[in-house]
């Protein structure tokens, strides 16, 4: 089923209604999943882990945020009442701060008092609906107003106190139906199990301004909106499940819910449906339609919905595929460029067929007879039942507009709309085609239908470009090379955008387009900071995948792996590792003809002075140094970081997990890695035991070689006159170089108690994770993000 009304707000939200069953342990409270000492001795040997999954398998018990705009406090205030009658405990509080709702509709009102709340007043409201807040002071308009709490208190709340539902207001919107989250906001608990965002349904297609966003000026800084600029289906989906919309706020195991509230009436709920078709579509796995002040009014979405609309099924959509240009600026005739294997036309044409456009007709211009005797051979049987025809266009030199009309023209009569479609965009697909073509059928016929798509926050337009019937006869009044661009520009009001990725951006103009849409890999820079054993396993990854890399080190670099670092290239002007060789370099004018050797040179560099020199596409952080020392976003058009000291997207684009166990090599595009714990990770069962540490402050020198066998005690070098000793029995799997200076303390060596001298010589596993994760990242963000458009290939 598409979707399903319930007369309750809490089932719509998707939250079990099983009621808890409360057992008592000695001299205490105790509830739900929480209900013996058995969870609690589980929770102490297995650690953090089990508890955030314990805490999120609830039955009938919820922690839940409400944030955005949009009458948040009332839906939450409905919420409350919901539960209570239901027979279930309810706190509700606030981060931030709330009216004081009326004591004639809740049973007490208790703000939290600054000093330690004893356990018994909590008790004593256990069946209440309690209203907590940390004080109260007077508003601008007189009323009095609750303050926030801390959300660290909320959740030792939730923990401790037997309350079946905790409902915290997480943000506010001074009214507004549309909140844009300034970099602090919302304020939410880490704990919660549910996020509740609220956006009004008035703010839908409505004019940007101070009456339907809070606030404008956020807006325009976050999302490039200026005042009166449509806030259409398609910004607000960013807005709410973009890259760095409310769902990005969120914490990460939360479930995410978006409420659509003061859907009022029909028109209404035709008008915001396609903002729910487009929160599906991003991830969201359930939308809900909730009315303003009726209680019996909530209705909530799990799939992509049919929107109500003229011709849902029976719609026809046929398809203009223009591929007539003379392709001046490319030399060559466009179409039959040959793009993966496969000629730019051949693979338009076999995308529109697989979509739900009816009638498929290719214009063809220059060097047609080529481009019709490889259509005919490849899709004779198409030719053969008229779903597709080619029809040739004798004067394309005159513009796009003569090709558009050829194209028209030929369409059946019962076309309701037309595909307009670039033979130079290698990557469309039959979904991406077919997603306009469901986002045509849900708008409304009046005042005409025409679907664009767009990417990113700046809602950049890009093509196939979909026009409703109605419109026909201006585009075949179209004159020179504008083709369908005037007639959106004169009907901005029928204009409706959807977000379908960078694809719909790319197309193929100059060589230069060609070369960086088909071989980017090969040409991308990639400069990592740090030539250590972890930096050298991601070096050698993203090398062996075609990447153009280089890295820099400190003058003396204290590596302990050595034999697996490229950072002895500083010390022995070349190094290898696993086949890979590296060389060091002195000036950035002498990275080229490395790259061409298929070497990786590696430049003493430790303040990255010469970085604009190199222009890399991609910067990674890899200094292992548990602390940002100066990396940031803007540095290059892709900056990663590996492990912790580092916080997505504030500082770097990405954060890689270094941290060995399950999350190991995990790419985090929203926060940090797991901070540094001090203890190193478990090899054999031996963690710092495995460490070899200096005994005082002077030069090291050592007395046996990476990969000797050693035993407990055994002496593998010297600090002056100090003996340095081994902890454990093994092989000797790192150790530094001689000569340099150490401290007290300071690790200068590790032994590997798998006894096995051929891992001294090979790339971890960790570092081959954080590899793949590095790798992962810079593909995401360069193709899935799209900025692979802004890198400048010979720069």
């Amino acid at each position: 089923m598409m979707h399903d009304e319930f007369p309750s707000l809490v089932r719509a939200l998707g939250i079990n209604l099983e009621a808890p069953t409360i057992e008592k342990e000695p001299g205490r409270q105790a509830f739900g999943r929480f209900r013996n000492a058995e969870f609690r001795s589980r929770a102490a040997k297995e650690g953090p882990k089990l508890q955030a999954v314990e805490e999120r398998d609830h039955k009938g018990r919820a922690y839940v945020a409400f944030i955005g705009g949009g009458g948040k406090t009332t839906l939450m205030m409905r919420f409350a009442v919901e539960c209570l009658l239901a027979g279930f405990r309810v706190l509700v509080t606030t981060t931030t701060k709330i009216y004081v709702p009326s004591l004639k509709d809740f049973e007490v009102l208790l703000p939290y008092p600054s000093s330690a709340w004893p356990s018994t007043r909590f008790e004593a409201f256990c069946n209440s609906l309690v209203v907590l807040g940390g004080g109260i002071e007077e508003s601008s308009t007189g009323l009095p107003k609750l303050t926030g709490m801390d959300p660290s208190a909320l959740d030792a709340i939730w923990n401790d106190f037997p309350y079946d539902f905790v409902l915290v207001e997480a943000d506010g919107a001074a009214g507004r139906p549309l909140k844009v989250h300034r970099p602090w906001e919302p304020v939410i608990p880490k704990q919660v199990t549910h996020v509740v965002c609220v956006v009004g349904a008035d703010a839908v297609d409505a004019p940007a301004s101070d009456s339907t966003l809070h606030t404008l000026a956020q807006a325009s800084e976050s999302w490039g909106l200026a005042e009166g600029d449509r806030l259409s289906f398609s910004v607000i989906s960013e807005m709410i499940m973009g890259k760095n919309g409310a769902r990005s706020k969120a914490p990460e195991l939360a479930e995410f819910i978006p409420v659509i509230n003061k859907v009022d009436d029909d028109a209404t709920r035709r008008r915001v449906l396609p903002l729910v078709w487009e929160l599906l579509l991003r991830g969201s796995r359930r939308v809900v339609l909730t009315s303003w002040g009726a209680r019996d009014l909530v209705e909530v979405f799990t799939s992509v919905p049919s929107f109500s609309g003229p011709a849902r099924r029976n719609t026809r959509i046929g398809a203009v595929i223009l591929a007539a240009g003379a392709s001046k600026r490319l030399g060559c005739p466009k179409p039959l460029l040959t793009f993966g294997g496969v000629t730019l036309i051949e693979r338009s044409v076999r995308e529109t067929l697989r979509s739900r456009a009816d009638k498929v007709v290719v214009v063809t211009g220059h060097a047609h007879e080529a481009v019709e005797d490889l259509l005919t051979a490849k899709f004779r049987q198409d030719i053969a039942s008229c779903r597709l025809q080619i029809a040739y266009e004798p004067r394309f030199e005159e513009g796009q507009s003569v090709s558009l009309k050829r194209g028209i023209s030929r369409l059946d009569d019962e076309a309701d709309g037309a595909l307009l479609i670039l033979a130079d965009q290698p990557f469309i697909t039959s979904g991406h085609l077919d997603a306009l073509i469901r986002a045509y059928e849900g708008l409304p016929s009046s005042p005409g239908r025409i679907v664009v798509p767009v990417w990113r926050p700046e809602h950049k337009r890009g093509n196939p470009v979909l026009i409703g019937r109605e419109f026909f006869g201006e585009l075949m009044a179209t004159k020179g090379d504008v083709g369908g661009r005037e007639v959106l520009a004169r009907h901005p009001e029928a204009v409706q955008t959807v977000n379908l990725g960078p694809e719909t951006l790319w197309d193929i103009d100059t060589w230069e387009d060609y070369r960086t849409l088909l071989m980017p890999l090969f040409d991308l820079r990639v400069l990592i900071r740090g030539a250590g054993d972890l930096a050298s396993g991601v070096a050698h990854r993203l090398h062996e995948a075609g990447l153009k890399v280089a890295m820099t080190e400190i003058g003396r670099p204290l590596v302990i792996r050595r034999t697996v670092a490229f950072a002895e290239a500083v010390f022995d002007g070349k190094t290898a590792v696993e086949g890979v060789s590296a060389v060091r370099v002195d000036h950035p004018d002498d990275i080229p003809e490395l790259w061409a050797r298929r070497e990786i040179p590696v430049l003493v560099d430790p303040h990255l002075e010469y970085l604009q020199a190199i222009k890399p596409h991609v910067l990674v952080d890899a200094t292992m140094a548990k602390r940002n020392l100066g990396t940031y976003r803007g540095m290059a058009p892709v900056v990663i970081a590996l492990g912790p000291g580092f916080e997505a997207p504030r500082e770097v684009d990405a954060v890689v997990e270094t941290e060995r166990g399950h999350y190991l090599g995990r790419v985090i595009y929203r926060g940090s890695a797991r901070p540094d714990t001090g203890v190193p990770g478990a090899i054999a069962g031996y963690s710092s035991e495995r460490l070899i540490r200096s005994p005082a402050d002077g030069v090291f020198f050592s007395k046996v070689k990476i990969g000797d066998h050693v035993r407990s005690g055994d002496i593998v070098g010297y600090v002056g006159d100090e003996r340095v000793t081994t902890g454990i029995a093994g092989v000797v799997r790192g150790l530094i170089h001689d000569g340099l200076e150490v401290w007290r303390g300071m690790k200068i060596g590790d032994v590997d108690p798998r006894d096995d001298p051929a891992l001294c010589f090979s790339i971890s596993d960790k570092a081959r994770a954080v590899g793949g994760g590095v790798l992962e990242a810079l593909l995401h963000l360069l193709f899935a993000e799209g900025r692979i458009r802004e890198v400048k290939i010979d720069e």
